[in-house]
């Protein structure tokens, strides 16, 4: 396959139960500016609110919602891939702003057929409760930082990745060939990561903040 032409179809999930209509703007904003001609994005919004509708409308990309919310996250994103037919399916948080760079920079590892999930760093610009409440965000690290600066990087040299639920790349065929996202555990993330393990297929871990 040639890198260069190799452009598969991309759905992007934005998921999202309380968040305000402020902060996804700034995502959803971000997401459509990826530079990456084969995309949609898609607000999953499990609140049922009239104003993210309205949102969605305005910023002109798509919205989906539905009548409980059964399965929590894990069952907000099973109801979108059922609407939905995209290669590949990408997930953000509504506090998660992506890279324009983002897809370029990580959709060429889908050129091998084995390959089901890419994951990205979580990166933040706001202090966790340990650097705010003790007042030392120059001094203290992000709680985040030591699994996905040191351990993640490490877990990719023995094709042992983790899947850490946003930020992330995943092949559609291979989510449907493990039933999807489980919705039986609130760490639906880690236990799909582990799923594809289970089926041989690989996870790879993207060392670069780029959302």
């Amino acid at each position: 396959i040639n890198f260069k032409n190799y452009c598969p179809s991309v759905d992007i999930f934005i998921c999202t139960l309380n968040e305000t209509a402020d902060l996804l703007s700034t995502t959803i904003s971000a997401c459509k500016n990826i530079n990456y001609p084969n995309k949609k994005v898609y607000v999953l919004d499990d609140g049922r609110r009239e104003e993210i509708k309205e949102l969605t409308e305005m910023l002109d990309c798509n919205y989906i919602t539905r009548e409980n919310n059964i399965g929590f996250k894990a069952g907000n994103i099973n109801h979108a891939l059922k609407q939905t037919n995209s290669e590949i399916v990408v997930i953000f948080d509504a506090d998660h702003v992506p890279a324009s760079t983002f897809l370029k920079e990580t959709v060429y590892n889908f050129v091998d057929e084995n390959v089901a999930l890419v994951q990205t760093p979580q990166h933040f610009c706001n202090p966790d409760a340990f650097q705010k409440n003790l007042e030392l965000p120059d001094f203290l690290a992000n709680e985040q930082d030591m699994f996905y600066r040191i351990i993640e990087p490490s877990l990719n040299e023995f094709d042992s990745v983790f899947c850490g639920g946003t930020n992330i790349l995943i092949r559609r065929k291979h989510l449907e060939s493990v039933g999807n996202f489980p919705e039986t555990t609130i760490t639906e993330d880690s236990l799909l990561g582990l799923e594809f393990h289970s089926k041989g297929y690989k996870i790879i871990y993207y060392n670069k903040p780029v959302s």
